[in-house]
């Protein structure tokens, strides 16, 4: 979940007896730090680059087994700054850190909640990463107190109930969207293997649905509540492609398998006389319709040997939805000489 829900989430616990325990300066920013202390792990991006951060963000950090360092990491600092107790200090760090690993197990990404024991992304897909209507529920106690007698602790505790209704209706949602998913695999008499469903911004109802064969993925919008939902678009998966296999055999390959939930592959040419390609693994959990890619990308320059059929991998990049890069065979035509 992005910070300013995690921020709300946090000056919610905050209102929840802590202010009156601790003082108001010293509850909000002590939940705020606290609600966004697993995302530090940020850092990894300019101190080991993009792939670090892609593969170990929701990591170390966001395990429930560095709690016993992160809660006292937080609140003795705050504690010694703001001259507060130390007790309810560390109870507000615990709580508000716990509530960022619950906001985030509830997106697509997944968190390793057990890491470094266990490299598991655990994740629950109900609600989109970025969700207005956190804004909306977590808020409504700041106006409120200004409209009504009702004490704060008391709006910000039937805040955070109506954010946890808000997510399991977003859950039993999900679960409408498999069903329907399933069913229009039937209608079109799919060899199907496996129905992933993911949230998209905006409207809780509409979901993104990966209808899964062994060699074919679907795309789908499911409206649960109402539309005949159909099947937008498919792709090849590609996987078994020998210059697929080469670039996914590479270190980079195998990370993104292990961090992707609905890969496909595309294959495009360089060069006219098809011994440059390009390779691009895309993970279908971050499709993006309106932009026809993915989010998130890995893209491989691979090159063909034909004395040997041999394929090698001879460079290879992300590919974010904020990257304009142009693939040439995929992109974009073939540049080819001009005729002498």
């Amino acid at each position: 979940m992005e910070n300013l829900a995690h921020t709300l989430t946090g000056f919610a616990i905050a209102d929840l007896g802590f202010r009156d325990r601790v003082g108001r300066k010293a509850a909000w920013w002590t939940a705020a730090l606290a609600a966004n202390a697993p995302d530090l792990d940020i850092l990894l991006w300019p101190i080991a680059g993009e792939h670090a951060y892609m593969m170990e963000h929701r990591g170390y950090t966001h395990s429930l087994l560095a709690l016993p360092v992160l809660v006292p990491l937080v609140a003795w600092p705050m504690a010694r700054l703001f001259k507060a107790p130390l007790k309810p200090m560390l109870w507000l760090a615990f709580w508000a850190l716990l509530s960022h690993f619950a906001l985030d197990l509830v997106t697509s990404w997944g968190t390793m909640l057990l890491s470094p024991v266990d490299r598991t992304r655990f994740a629950l897909p109900w609600v989109f990463i970025v969700d207005p209507w956190f804004w909306v529920i977590l808020t409504t106690p700041f106006w409120l107190t200004r409209l009504t007698r009702v004490a704060r602790p008391r709006l910000s505790a039937a805040a955070l109930l109506g954010l946890a209704v808000y997510i399991g209706v977003n859950g039993a949602l999900t679960e409408a969207a498999r069903a329907e998913g399933r069913a229009l695999a039937e209608r079109q008499a799919l060899n199907l293997q496996d129905v992933s469903v993911w949230p998209t911004p905006l409207w809780p109802n509409v979901r993104s649905v990966v209808l899964t064969e062994p060699d074919l993925a679907h795309h789908a919008w499911v409206d649960v509540l109402g539309g005949a939902p159909e099947i937008r678009q498919t792709w090849v998966r590609n996987l078994e492609d020998p210059a697929v296999a080469a670039a996914l055999a590479t270190r980079p390959g195998r990370d993104f398998l292990w961090w992707a939930e609905e890969p496909i592959a595309r294959v495009g040419y360089r060069t006219p006389d098809r011994r440059a390609l390009v390779v691009e693994v895309i993970d279908l959990r971050f499709w993006l319709p309106m932009r026809e890619r993915a989010a998130f990308a890995m893209v491989f320059d691979v090159t063909w040997h034909p004395r040997d059929d041999r394929y090698e991998v001879t460079a290879w990049r992300w590919r974010t939805s904020g990257d304009e890069m142009v693939l040439p065979g995929l992109d974009a035509p073939i540049a080819r000489s001009p005729a002498p």
